[in-house]
């Protein structure tokens, strides 16, 4: 398993409160559940896709995307389509596209 960081300006927008109810940058959907609260640590992570917010007990925001390596085809297309999305959405380069494709294909593992 590897995580892509994505870019949280990218996906998070305040509105002129300062608040946000952000939606999944592959899905555009804000349906999420509570992965880890631990510590002042809360994870939220979509129901529909591999993306988890994460938020530190310094209030320190990310996005990551989890990507898999060596399952079986169906989740290596759906994988595939995934990554399409964040890259046609500008949150990751064509490089890393193909770089991620190949992981998770089992390329290079």
């Amino acid at each position: 398993m590897k995580y892509i960081e994505l870019s949280i300006d990218k996906i998070v927008k305040f509105d002129e409160n300062g608040f946000s109810l952000p939606d999944c940058p592959v899905c555009d959907k804000a349906e999420f559940r509570v992965l880890f609260v631990s510590e002042g640590n809360t994870e939220l992570y979509c129901k529909n896709d591999e993306v988890i917010f994460r938020r530190d007990n310094q209030g320190k925001i990310t996005v990551d995307f989890a990507i898999y390596a060596k399952m079986n085809s169906n989740y290596i297309d759906d994988q595939a389509k995934r990554l399409r999305v964040l890259f046609n959405k500008g949150l990751i380069t064509y490089d890393d596209l193909l770089g991620y494709l190949k992981f998770g294909s089992g390329e290079n593992v």
